[in-house]
């Protein structure tokens, strides 16, 4: 999207994510990458709206549970997709999905797919 509109939202969002994946691969715990994760994702959603561009779409901040507006509930959406279709993937390799190392697994919560997203 950088490359056919000028914003100086998106570029900086774009620097911002360079910079926490340099810091990613020199992260001491996994605290400290998931704080990394948790910046990422503020840094990608603060762009994300000016990236769409049908007026219908207006994307300002992200929102779950419920989502606040069709294009979090379309994120939600795509994430369940891809949620489920990665249990799935697991569950064939006979991995055990409910064993993460980055996200806690409950009997409700299957960590390993959370991890891989």
């Amino acid at each position: 999207q950088a490359r056919r509109q000028s914003s100086e939202t998106i570029n900086f969002a774009i620097q911002s994510l360079n910079h926490l994946m340099e810091k990613v691969i020199k992260a001491e715990s996994w605290e400290r990458l998931m704080g990394l994760e948790g910046a990422a994702a503020s840094q990608y959603f603060s762009a994300l709206g000016e990236c769409l561009n049908h007026p219908e779409f207006v994307f300002t901040v992200r929102s779950r549970r419920p989502p606040g507006n069709p294009v979090n509930a379309m994120l939600s959406f795509g994430y369940q997709v891809l949620w489920n279709h990665l249990l799935s993937l697991i569950e064939l390799q006979g991995l055990d999905p409910y064993f993460g190392c980055l996200h806690q697994g409950t009997e409700r919560h299957a960590a390993l797919a959370s991890d891989l997203i």
